[in-house]
């Protein structure tokens, strides 16, 4: 588990991460990267449809 501490002004932030093993993690990640290939995907395509009139 990954612990964070930040201090804003007067407040502090306490973060802790999950217990996960490194399998969840690479699965996490690989599903992080699909959505943000999806989404540039999408964003290219509205681009070019915009440039295109």
């Amino acid at each position: 588990m990954k612990s964070v501490t930040y201090k804003i002004g007067n407040t502090t932030i306490y973060i802790e991460g999950p217990d996960i093993t490194n399998e969840e993690r690479e699965q996490r990640i690989y599903e992080i990267k699909k959505i943000i290939w999806e989404n540039w995907c999408e964003m290219r395509v509205e681009t070019q449809k915009k440039s295109r009139t």
